[in-house]
């Protein structure tokens, strides 16, 4: 039996949850899995990657469609499409997506939770326990994710399970030996938001200039709306230490020629990007939110900092640059750790096992007996 997982997702912007969802869906096992994606926005970002999969059914356009016509719409492809499992990713798609798939027989209802609930509009977070509610069942990459669900709504008891991200093989990122002119380079990837700390990264930039006058930090993402990022910027007399690449899907291009990667994010649910950045053996630095601690182990696979302290963070950079060979050491052992507990093939097969136990209750994922070298983490009940 061939199982139809419809996919919902916002939009398709380059962004963690997008690329995630680009890898899984167009990897499922063909003779086992058929997946489609629906947009409820248009955008383009990995359009053309999702069409050249074939995995694009098509956008809902709820920019130009009232809702109730958009949730008709998408209650009519779910039924005639014959979907097993509709699977929905992002705030809008959960809550539009519920209440479409509500009435239609037979479907099987998962919320995808790649973010940190609390960190979402009220208008969203409002309507999340809703949504845990209305849905079979619950996944996340992170169990810090989960936790925060549960500390909005009770109806997750027993629906969860932590699937934690994975990525593709990324060619080792080395910087080549530099002279005392070189620029030393710093890389955050994600695109603009408050939850990204960008205006706190510049604080940090402004310090660390001071030590490292060659300094370069580009900010790899979608800079929309980022008025006063660049007033500030401006302000700091950043102007010809930071860059701004525009959006990158490639990690390996987006990585290129950094020495140290950086994450100042306010809240992380995972951290692909960290993730990447670990798999192509580069130094992390990342704010110890979320998801994070789970995926860096802080003095072995990188550095945690706290996000509201610039001092901290920008003595820690500077400690990296001050001393290569520890930075060198950290990449390594977080291209290891990448390579060992977050490939894209165990990430792939989860969700595989996952699908297949949400039709099927006797195979559902079993929590793993070492979860700290298997991707797949196990139903979570409760705290877990």
């Amino acid at each position: 039996m061939t199982i139809r997982v419809l996919n919902v997702i916002d939009d398709l912007v380059i962004g963690g949850a997008e690329k995630v969802l680009l890898t899984v869906a167009g990897s499922l096992d063909p003779s086992r899995f058929k997946s489609d994606v629906v947009t409820l926005f248009p955008s383009d970002g990995l359009l053309s990657q999702f069409q050249g999969r074939g995995l694009f059914r098509g956008c809902l356009n709820l920019r130009k469609s009232n809702l109730p016509l958009c949730v008709l719409r998408l209650r009519r492809m779910i039924r005639d499409g014959r979907y097993d499992i509709v699977q929905l990713i992002r705030p809008v798609s959960r809550v539009v997506g519920c209440v479409a798939a509500r009435h239609v027989p037979g479907v099987h209802v998962v919320a995808r939770f790649d973010s940190m609930v609390s960190s979402e509009l009220t208008r969203f977070r409002l309507l999340e326990p809703m949504v845990v509610d209305a849905s079979h069942r619950v996944s996340a990459p992170s169990r810090a994710v989960i936790r925060d669900i549960e500390a909005i709504t009770s109806a997750i008891a027993g629906k969860a399970i932590v699937i934690p991200n994975g990525c593709a093989p990324i060619p080792a990122t080395i910087p080549a030996a530099r002279g005392g002119d070189d620029p030393v380079t710093i890389t955050t990837i994600g695109n603009y938001s408050w939850k990204k700390g960008y205006d706190d990264a510049l604080q940090v930039m402004h310090r660390l200039r001071q030590s490292v006058p060659n300094l370069r930090y580009q900010i790899v993402g979608r800079i929309d709306h980022a008025v006063l990022l660049f007033e500030r910027m401006a302000a700091l007399g950043l102007e010809d230490t930071v860059a701004f690449p525009g959006e990158v899907a490639a990690p390996q291009r987006a990585l290129a020629n950094t020495d140290i990667y950086f994450q100042p994010s306010k809240t992380e649910g995972f951290g692909l990007a960290v993730l990447e950045a670990m798999a192509a053996g580069l130094p992390v630095v990342a704010a110890n939110v979320g998801g994070i601690p789970e995926l860096v182990q802080d003095g072995k696979t990188g550095l945690l900092v706290d996000p509201q302290d610039i001092e901290q963070m920008a003595a820690t950079l500077l400690g990296l640059i001050q001393r290569p060979q520890q930075a060198a050491g950290l990449g390594a052992a977080a291209r290891s750790a990448a390579a060992r507990d977050y490939t894209a093939t165990a990430m792939i097969k989860a969700h595989e096992q996952f699908f297949i136990g949400i039709l099927r209750p006797n195979t559902a994922c079993a929590p793993s007996p070492n979860p700290k070298r298997s991707i797949a983490r196990g139903v979570i009940a409760g705290t877990g």
